[in-house]
């Protein structure tokens, strides 16, 4: 009995180390911790860089922010994802993997609905339409 507390408390202690960058910061961000999540991100960007997994995990920062009606703070969230992710594209082709995609969507898809938020849906249709013109083909 007491060996399987033992286990139930080593795997709840080491359930976290398991968990992906994006789930850790999803999960930070369901309890409106914007702290722990940028912490998450900070420390996973040092040790791997901002690969395409952080990307899609650093644009929950901006549809959380959206959430809240944060449209600032939203609007660069989103704007940092799609710098970093046409650092990305230098490299790597847009859909070599989920994860940079859903990122740049994410990123579209906040700005536009800021724009939205703000009485300017000309300019967030404006914005999708450019996206579609650039990204359509991948």
């Amino acid at each position: 009995m007491r060996s399987r507390i033992f286990l139930a408390i080593v795997l709840l202690a080491t359930s976290s180390a398991w968990a992906g960058i994006i789930e850790s910061v999803r999960s930070a961000l369901a309890q409106n911790n914007f702290a722990a999540a940028e912490g998450e991100l900070n420390q996973y960007r040092s040790q791997k860089g901002a690969d395409a997994e952080y990307l899609e995990a650093y644009s929950w920062l901006a549809r959380a922010a959206l959430d809240r009606q944060q449209y600032d703070q939203a609007g660069a969230y989103a704007k940092q994802t799609k710098v970093l992710v046409a650092e990305q594209l230098k490299l790597r082709p847009l859909d070599a993997e989920p994860h940079l995609p859903i990122a740049l969507g994410a990123a579209l898809e906040v700005q536009a609905q800021v724009l939205v938020a703000r009485g300017q849906q000309t300019q967030a249709i404006a914005l999708l339409q450019s996206a579609m013109r650039t990204y359509g083909a991948t």
